[in-house]
């Protein structure tokens, strides 16, 4: 039996990384039994992508938590597993430093795989760039005029339990430091996956892998079919999938504004973190103060030409953005900043590398207003993206077994 859990995240985040880590695991143990222990709504979301994509998995048991409750009594039923020698992996497809003292301390033998994001950048202190921008009051007013009275108790109180669990999170990070934890520990069962192979280089020019164990595994996405739309005449969509950079998606649309008064363009924003963003003209964002569902992002993706990267050199240094995975998975030629997590996928050859905003910006402005100068590089960027994802197809590469 393989048992993989998810003890952090909920709903619809993580889903697409998430169902390909299952998926593949479930095709290349199709002789194992899957436990798979996550929230109801996230096992919910994998479920979705398993059916949109024609995939039957047999082998899998889906265990749903929603509180504390049914957690203890996983754990009772772990725990009786365990005593039967029944578990020969667990996979964690996210933790935090006291899921890891956790497994330290009492999962000695069995091998456990530790599904590695954002947590590693606190080794190095790195807070990957996601600048936002303050809400307009004016969004404030309506929002507050268009909600039920429902609606906004139920916000209120998610406002005040995030508050508490950050006070929550603050005290035990003093007890339990990932951090610490990895620069001094390590466990000859326990291999941290890493979703990129720029992480492995970075860990090590870095100097911080200590005497860990780690692997591989590109950030694994279940890729449909999509048909390949007909090279356009004119490149005018450029979009955000994603988290993004509000800030610097602010200063784009403004500058190419003034740049560019003359031609037909529009930017969209398809992600959940719009705040300052919506009275920018020529910006389209679909919707504002929630994330989108993936049914969503497939329908307003099919608008873009060019997706925008807009992270920084320091950030995703030591882990994986998911952005640059949307952009393939959506067939999207990209336009980005200089960042070792995306230079390792544009070793393909998929898109146009800045050393600047500025830089970046001027090269919208020349693609919207000389369109012509670009066609066949865009064709190529295209033809290398259909490569770059049979490359990546899970149902031609074996991520890791049993």
């Amino acid at each position: 039996m393989i048992v993989i859990i998810d003890p952090i995240v909920s709903g619809f985040s993580h889903e697409m990384v998430n169902a390909g880590f299952v998926y593949s695991i479930s095709k290349d143990n199709s002789d194992k039994k899957i436990l798979l222990i996550a929230e109801e709504k996230h096992i919910t979301c994998i479920k979705d992508i398993f059916s949109n994509n024609n995939y039957e998995a047999n082998n899998i048991e889906y265990v749903n938590y929603n509180n504390i409750v049914d957690f203890i009594k996983i754990n009772i039923r772990l725990l009786s597993y365990s005593k039967k020698n029944l578990i020969k992996n667990f996979v964690f497809l996210s933790f935090d430093a006291v899921v890891v003292a956790f497994i330290y301390k009492f999962i000695r033998n069995t091998k456990v795989y530790l599904i590695s994001h954002a947590i590693l950048e606190s080794i190095i202190s790195n807070k990957n760039q996601r600048e936002s921008l303050p809400r307009e009051a004016g969004a404030y007013l309506e929002k507050i005029r268009t909600s039920s009275l429902k609606f906004l108790a139920y916000s209120l109180w998610k406002r005040i339990n995030k508050f508490f669990k950050e006070i929550f999170k603050k005290n035990i990070n003093k007890l339990f430091n990932f951090k610490k934890i990895f620069l001094n520990e390590s466990r000859e069962n326990v291999t941290y996956i890493l979703l990129s192979e720029h992480i492995k280089i970075n860990l090590l020019k870095l100097n911080v892998l200590h005497k860990n164990k780690t692997k591989v595994v590109t950030m694994p996405y279940i890729f449909p079919k999509i048909p390949v739309s007909t090279l356009s005449k004119n490149f005018n969509n450029f979009g955000i999938l994603g988290y993004g950079n509000p800030k610097s998606m602010k200063e784009i649309v403004n500058k190419i504004n003034r740049l560019c008064p003359e031609e037909k363009y529009t930017f969209w924003n398809i992600g959940a973190n719009t705040n300052g963003l919506n009275s920018i003209n020529n910006l389209k964002i679909p919707v504002t103060g929630r994330f989108l569902t993936r049914s969503e992002i497939d329908y307003h993706s099919k608008e873009l030409e060019f997706t925008l990267i807009l992270y920084d050199k320091d950030s995703y240094t030591l882990s994986c953005s998911a952005a640059i995975l949307e952009s393939i998975l959506y067939l999207k030629p990209i336009i980005f900043l200089d960042n070792s997590c995306i230079n390792e996928f544009n070793k393909a050859n998929i898109g146009f590398k800045c050393s600047s905003l500025e830089h970046l910006i001027e090269t919208i402005a020349d693609i919207i207003k000389n369109p012509e100068k670009y066609q066949d590089q865009f064709a190529i960027f295209k033809k290398n993206i259909i490569d770059l994802q049979n490359n990546l197809n899970l149902n031609n590469r074996r991520l890791f077994s049993g």
